[in-house]
């Protein structure tokens, strides 16, 4: 049985991608694994990717070292995946003829060793603390705890209405379960793992589609709808809400910022210790999944819409290149021990791997000449006119984005900045029609350059 892609047209697509990407990230290989990818699991010990095609009804196993499949078989419509380390399984939810299942994945063989039934099994998460497993039941509105030495379900915990993605808090042993409600039953339940019971519910105004938690600042980002909601990870109380309709989230746990992809096509970069907007980084459209590589200090973004993935600098300072991928890649995972992310696709049969290093990037980051970045914007507050100061010297023209508080694009102002070390351009406070801005808090950044600090200019 083949396991790579064969032909022509294949060859000369990787040929053409790498020759686009140039040195430092490139497509390194696809490898076809059948259609609408929407889960990925590395097993540590083996060095092997995890992943299932729910079009397919196919689960399969990736070598890192080869990027050869070196198991596949069938299983019906495999949903999501988890990996215990300590007992070297992977768990994956699956559906069949109408009823729901936990498939467990020997991490020798690869290969199934039993199912573990249980109703509307959508979303595992694996506890390394007690080597349980947490699996999110949607319609049962509970989530059902196995016991990864025995694979046995040990308890059901009720939790809110129609429970979905869950995340991790490895400081205070606890878990968010995310609850998609029904008729404003939106709401995160916090469990504490050491008593398998809930302890706060916190309540949504729309259905939350992603979150995160920080370890370095002990804060977990949730997806309110309108709103990412901040949770304190000791105390569960709402610390803050940050306004912006987000897609996916990732962490820079070295520098504590969160990245957060949101609806109209950019990734925000927020301070985790302040939770302020720091950068907003224009990618494709839909950004659907982001991971962040710890060997690299790089942060990976899926867009959807646009089938690319964009190559963030760690810091959040701008996008250092954009990859070209098969059609919609809906998730992505970084595997920082064999310098690698693998992208698996929604629409396509290919699983894209990434080559993560850093030869090269020294010169994708390198300014010509001196850095430009953002002095400051006066008056401030203002109410007809604002200057906006920036020094530097650039060979090409510089661009000043001007965002509002939900992550929105204002106004794009440009201007030629070449020979000169100290510029200003003035926005009139209206938008790209000529409309009069209303009154609020504006980001301003320079698109793709390295800034200082972002002005935050406030209309009065």
């Amino acid at each position: 049985m083949k396991n790579r892609t064969s032909g022509l047209l294949p060859i000369l697509l990787a040929v053409c991608l790498l020759a686009a990407a140039g040195f430092g990230q490139f497509v390194e290989d696809s490898i076809d694994v059948g259609r609408w990818v929407g889960s990925l699991a590395f097993n540590s010990r083996t060095g092997v990717i995890y992943g299932g095609s729910q079009s397919d009804n196919i689960f399969f196993a990736i070598s890192c070292d080869s990027n050869k499949i070196v198991s596949r078989f069938y299983q019906s419509w495999p949903r999501y995946l988890a990996y215990s380390s300590t007992s070297n399984k992977a768990y994956c939810t699956f559906q069949c003829g109408g009823e729901d299942s936990v498939a467990v994945i020997d991490g020798s063989t690869h290969t199934r060793i039993k199912a573990i039934p249980l109703n509307w099994a959508i979303y595992p998460v694996w506890d390394p603390a007690s080597n349980r497993l947490y699996v999110s039941c949607l319609d049962e509105n509970r989530v059902s705890v196995i016991d990864c030495r025995t694979d046995s379900v040990i308890c059901h915990i009720r939790v809110g209405r129609e429970p979905l993605k869950m995340h991790l808090n490895t400081r205070h042993h606890k878990l968010y379960v995310q609850n998609w409600g029904d008729w404003q039953g939106e709401s995160v339940s916090i469990i504490d793992l050491e008593t398998n019971e809930v302890i706060r519910t916190i309540r949504l105004d729309e259905v939350p589609t992603c979150g995160y938690y920080c370890s370095a600042v002990d804060k977990y980002y949730c997806d309110g709808g309108l709103e990412v909601v901040v949770i304190d990870g000791e105390s569960d109380s709402v610390l803050c809400y940050i306004p912006m309709r987000a897609l996916a989230m990732a962490g820079n746990e070295t520098d504590t910022l969160v990245m957060i992809g949101t609806s109209i096509g950019s990734v925000f970069v927020i301070d985790a210790v302040g939770d302020s907007v720091v950068s907003v980084l224009p990618v494709g459209r839909e950004p659907s999944s982001l991971a962040w590589s710890q060997a690299t200090n790089l942060v990976y973004c899926a867009n959807a819409s646009s089938d690319n993935v964009s190559v963030i600098a760690g810091d959040g300072s701008r996008v250092v290149k954009t990859l070209a991928v098969g059609d919609c890649p809906a998730v992505l995972l970084s595997v920082p021990e064999f310098r690698r992310a693998y992208v698996g696709h929604s629409n396509t049969r290919w699983v894209y791997v990434i080559r993560d290093t850093t030869s090269g990037v020294a010169e994708d980051l390198r300014i010509p000449v001196r850095p430009v970045s953002l002095l400051r914007a006066f008056p401030n507050p203002f109410g007809g006119n604002v200057s906006i100061e920036y020094s530097g010297q650039d060979a090409r023209s510089v661009t000043l984005s001007i965002y509002s508080r939900n992550g929105r694009l204002v106004r794009q102002l440009t201007l030629n900045s070449a020979g000169a070390h100290h510029n200003e351009i003035v926005w009139d406070g209206r938008d790209q029609k000529g409309i009069l801005a209303p009154q609020g808090v504006y980001t301003i950044l320079i698109d793709g350059i390295p800034t200082d600090r972002v002005n935050v200019v406030k209309l009065r």
